[in-house]
């Protein structure tokens, strides 16, 4: 199965699945694997034509499943369709969507729920979720303020899981060719040290790659001019008086985004 095709693009695929046999099921299970994140949450139909404890009651979660999969699962011995997916690693969350009646003379579907797909994954049961900030969102008590702390909180209780604040770092984090790692708060996402990086983060297509990004928080409609420079890289900085906050935060993100993370 190719999915290359599929990255990068706006529009998901949808994957019709066919399960005869255990071994299908494993094969199906070791191919998710190795998949990215943005083909975890692809469309899936998985139709079992053969039984088996796996298709009523999935042991932990063998299609590495996550929070947004899409994906409906119809047993050869039920008339119930049900969707899978995945609040925790090791465990698959099994919901009954939709009763098919095959009766030639009654052919029809019932809907066991009336809720749409968003409204039906909107609470994570309580899942604890690590979070790592920057330095500059805490006070000179190491407590953590502001704006992204009242988001993280308010999102945090609207779906329902635990916060578990890491410790704080003191820079984004940059990439090291050398040793093919990144520091600071990028580093302990990719190695898996933590679950939420909460900071401005500038954008990029290599950190596009590897991290999932939020939709930004705030947009503005300010412009702002940067003369070439000569010799001196910072010798836009002093291109114009800088009035506002907004235009000063604006000229501090153009200089990360150009040279390093701080």
């Amino acid at each position: 199965m190719d999915l290359k095709y599929y990255h990068n693009k706006i529009n998901d695929p949808l994957l019709f699945i066919v399960i005869q046999s255990k071994r299908d099921f494993r094969l199906y299970a070791n191919l998710t694997r190795n998949l990215k994140p943005t083909a975890k949450t692809f469309r899936v139909i998985m139709i079992f034509e053969k039984g088996g404890r796996i298709c009523h009651d999935p042991p932990g979660n063998p299609l590495n499943l996550v929070f947004d999969s899409k994906v409906l699962v119809k047993c050869h011995d039920s008339e119930i369709i049900s969707e899978w997916y995945s609040i925790y690693p090791n465990k698959t969350e099994t919901d009954e969507l939709v009763r098919w009646y095959r009766n030639e003379e009654h052919r029809r579907n019932e809907y066991l729920t009336d809720t749409l797909f968003r409204d039906r994954r909107q609470d994570l049961g309580g899942l604890n979720i690590r979070v790592t900030a920057q330095k500059e969102n805490a006070d000179k008590d190491g407590k953590i303020r502001g704006m992204c702390y009242d988001l993280m909180t308010e999102i945090a209780r609207r779906i329902n899981f635990t916060i578990d604040w890491q410790h704080l770092e003191s820079k984004i984090g940059t990439y090291d060719p050398k040793t093919n790692t990144s520091d600071g708060i990028l580093g302990k996402l990719a190695s898996n040290k933590t679950d939420i990086g909460l900071g401005l983060f500038g954008l990029t297509a290599d950190r596009l790659k590897l991290f999932d990004f939020s939709m930004p928080l705030v947009e503005t409609r300010i412009s702002y001019f940067i003369r070439r420079s000569n010799n001196n890289v910072y010798d836009f900085m002093s291109y114009s008086a800088i009035e506002s906050r907004a235009a000063r935060g604006a000229a501090d993100l153009h200089k990360c985004m150009v040279y390093d993370d701080k």
